[in-house]
């Protein structure tokens, strides 16, 4: 191999340039050797070279040249031929080398980009942003890397692109609340704890269901919900033009105060928050298996349901905050599919349990399988849907109840909302964060299109996709809620 003798193989830390002429010139063959576009190819071509060339990418260069010399051509024209796009509110990918992968580098403009969006439409000073994580660690399960070289990647966690994210916000003078260290902070409760702490902005690091080797970063307005139309698109436009990244490091960031811890009461106040949602005593015993799927919903779906006197056991074999999801089936811990709710089933036939829940390592998606006539039935995101709704409408207080669903959510919501004599914005755009702007722009100006509304007549919002959120104090779905109501619910005689 004309690399090998390469004299910083080991520790990628000197650029070549005869080395990098070589290296271009075999991925040149190597991708025309794909079933590509000319055009893809040169626009790989084109990336690669900047990474070879430029001084901040060297920690990366060993491993590009190994991926050459295996000749993993596919995966080094997956990584570069474009830059990973931002969307849905942020940026989501497989962790890996080059522009088009979820990695330090991707990440960093996504946060600078977001810090100048935020200094140009909420002011130069006085900002806060609050980051949540979950349990993800990449592993390259899929062998892509050469194990014996180092990179910035190999075990990179949540809460190290946490930090840097952490990092660059300090270095814009603003403040970042993290959760402490060796702790997570689900997607539900990072919603809540934007609005609880007055924040600007929040960040969560996460890939929610996917594979163990993804991850991303999706980001929050100051009231507590998602980006949706134009604000995505114009934070987008600052990511695109961001070209230099400006870090603190963490240690001078937490002695001048601008990385803080979140205080333990907003944890209190998040679980409180859902609590408050129950209004009818169980009056049925009964027993409820649930699986966090190795994620956070320890510390919220389980807790919650504990804190109400539900008899709750937490499927042992998936109760460790593990980035690999070992257990689960495919290691794609999706509570959409009814195969993740096999080992809670197990252990519910040990125990006598006639009620499972599960919930994506995030804590947002909430699956549930139930005891029926000696047989599990595995609910579907409408059944939860419809019966989500029944709970909250049954006992909610308000004469007129508000009830929103995304357009591909089953019609029975709206006829369970009729039928109760509820308000039902029933055609909303698919996804949760519309669901959380309607409640924003209600409870900002007492109304939502031609409703005049306020905030305590909210009911429920319903997707399709496994989403649920029962109150007002978080704009995001939240399997702790829709946990709560439905236990309730299989609780009444």
């Amino acid at each position: 191999s004309p690399f090998t003798a390469c004299s910083d193989r080991g520790t990628g830390t000197e650029n070549n340039p005869m080395e990098t002429a070589a290296i271009l010139d075999a991925a040149r063959v190597g991708f025309a050797s794909l079933d590509v576009s000319p055009s893809l190819q040169e626009n790989a071509l084109n990336h690669l070279q900047n990474w070879l060339d430029e001084p901040r990418f060297v920690a990366y260069r060993a491993q590009i040249l190994s991926m050459v010399e295996r000749a993993c051509w596919a995966e080094l024209l997956d990584g570069f031929y474009r830059t990973l796009p931002f969307g849905t509110g942020g940026r989501r990918g497989r962790v890996g080398i080059g522009p088009n992968s979820f990695n330090p580098w991707t990440l960093s403009t996504s946060i600078q980009g977001h810090a100048k969006w935020l200094m140009h439409t909420r002011g130069e000073s006085g900002l806060a942003v609050v980051i949540g994580y979950d349990v993800r660690q990449f592993l390259d399960t899929k062998g892509t890397l050469e194990p014996g070289l180092t990179t910035p990647l190999h075990g990179i966690t949540s809460r190290n692109f946490a930090e840097i994210a952490a990092e660059i916000y300090a270095a814009q003078e603003i403040t970042v609340y993290l959760p402490p260290e060796g702790s997570v902070l689900s997607t539900p409760e990072l919603s809540f704890a934007v609005r609880a702490l007055e924040a600007d902005g929040g960040l969560v690091i996460s890939a929610s269901h996917n594979p163990p080797d993804d991850n991303g970063s999706k980001f929050y307005h100051h009231h507590g919900g998602q980006l949706v139309p134009p604000f995505d698109e114009e934070m987008g436009a600052w990511v695109q033009k961001t070209e230099r990244i400006e870090r603190m490091s963490l240690d001078r960031a937490l002695a001048n105060g601008l990385v803080r811890e979140i205080p333990a009461s907003v944890h209190s106040e998040y679980i409180q928050a859902n609590l408050a949602v129950r209004r009818k005593v169980h009056n049925r015993p009964f027993s409820i298996v649930f699986s966090p799927l190795h994620g956070t919903g320890d510390t919220t779906v389980a807790e919650a349901l504990h804190a109400a006197g539900f008899d709750c056991t937490i499927e042992p074999t998936q109760a460790k905050h593990d980035g690999g999801f070992p257990s689960v089936p495919y290691r794609i811990p999706n509570p959409e599919q009814p195969s993740t709710l096999n080992a809670a089933i197990a252990t519910a036939n040990e125990i006598g349990a006639s009620l499972v829940m599960a919930c994506d390592p995030d804590a947002d998606r909430l699956g549930v399988g139930v005891l029926h006539q000696g047989e599990w039935v595995p609910l579907t995101g409408n059944d939860i849907a419809a019966l989500v709704s029944i709970a909250a409408l049954d006992q909610h207080h308000h004469p007129e109840p508000l009830v929103f669903k995304t357009e591909v959510t089953s019609s029975l919501v709206s006829r369970i909302a009729e039928t109760r004599g509820a308000q039902i914005v029933d055609d909303l755009l698919v996804g949760f964060k519309y669901i959380g702007e309607a409640l924003y722009l209600i409870e900002r100006k007492g109304r939502f299109r031609s409703i005049e509304a306020s905030l305590d007549q909210f009911a429920v919002g319903v997707e399709e996709s496994h989403g649920v959120l029962v109150h007002t104090q978080l704009r995001d779905k939240d399997a702790a809620g829709g946990a709560l109501l439905l236990a309730e619910l299989a609780s009444r005689e």
